[in-house]
């Protein structure tokens, strides 16, 4: 969910912070915080610096702290100074899928974009959900594709604890989640939750195929059926990851043994994607990533 900016002045391109990162440009609203490109001086390392007010920031903080996983964006430094908290991480080379689609041409080349970020985001989210954490906020904006070809998952703001009662107090106190891709049960009360998570997956990989969100916010048990066989082939994975009641949603495992299924037999059609010119270098650069022999330890849970 993006909100107006707030200002900080802390965040003015050209001044230090902790006499170390040199700031360079504003690259975007969070939930809780404002994000700018910055160059640590010491390293000559890019990062990325997200600042905000309140204990929201920190708690995302110890989120991440928490992490480490080749698609998540690693937690660098973290410090409160000028009535700011301030959270620093590595600096991602790439675009969000919400300023991708607008590159992408219809049909096939949408298929093997969704196809790909499915494949990734599933495994993100398995290693996020073997810890017991749910992110709370899948979305096109909050999935970058990088130069290299992979996906991060971004945004930690709304991620909590399952089934931590300390969770609930904090989540009384604040906005999550972004409607359009909310799941109901958490659009009426619930706090984020694993299936939650693969409901924002279904959403996101639908608005990649459609070019759309599902949902209007008021109608968000009502997903037209007629969209399945607009879906192509991968209906037979959005739909069910969109399933209204939690409990007949599409889980992780059967999630993913779709996706590979839908790899073997969309493999042509993401090859003739690979070796158009149509296809933009972003995209590009991911089919190459994906269909190398041996993916898999990146995505895997324990990575």
């Amino acid at each position: 969910m993006v909100f107006p900016p707030f200002p900080l002045p802390a965040l003015r391109p050209g001044r230090r912070l902790a006499r170390r990162y040199r700031l360079l440009r504003f690259l975007g609203q969070g939930h809780h915080g404002q994000v700018v490109l910055a160059v640590d001086e010491t390293s000559g390392q890019h990062v990325a610096i997200k600042a905000g007010r309140g204990y929201a920031l920190r708690h995302e903080g110890q989120i991440l702290a928490q992490l480490s996983h080749a698609l998540i964006p690693r937690l660098l430094d973290h410090y409160q100074a000028h009535g700011h908290h301030f959270l620093v991480m590595e600096a991602i080379d790439g675009v969000s899928l919400i300023h991708l689609l607008g590159q992408l041409g219809r049909g096939p080349q949408r298929q093997v974009v969704a196809l790909v970020v499915a494949d990734q985001l599933l495994g993100v989210l398995a290693y996020l959900h073997q810890r017991q954490i749910a992110h709370g906020d899948v979305t096109p904006a909050n999935v970058l594709l990088g130069r290299d070809g992979y996906c991060r998952l971004i945004d930690f703001s709304t991620a909590l604890p399952v089934h931590d009662q300390a969770s609930v107090m904090f989540a009384a106190l604040r906005l999550y989640g972004t409607p359009g891709y909310l799941a109901p049960e958490c659009s009426e009360g619930a706090l984020p939750a694993p299936p939650g998570d693969l409901f924002g997956l279904g959403a996101t990989l639908y608005h990649v195929l459609l070019d759309e969100a599902p949902f209007w916010i008021a109608q968000v048990r009502r997903l037209p059926q007629y969209r399945h066989s607009q879906l192509g082939e991968l209906g037979s994975l959005v739909m069910p990851l969109l399933h209204p009641h939690p409990s007949q949603r599409l889980t992780q495992v059967e999630a993913q043994r779709r996706v590979c299924r839908l790899r073997f037999h969309l493999h042509s059609v993401v090859a003739r994607q690979l070796a158009s010119k149509d296809t933009p270098p972003l995209v590009a650069a991911a089919l190459r990533t994906w269909l190398r022999p041996s993916p898999r330890p990146v995505f895997s849970p324990g990575s």
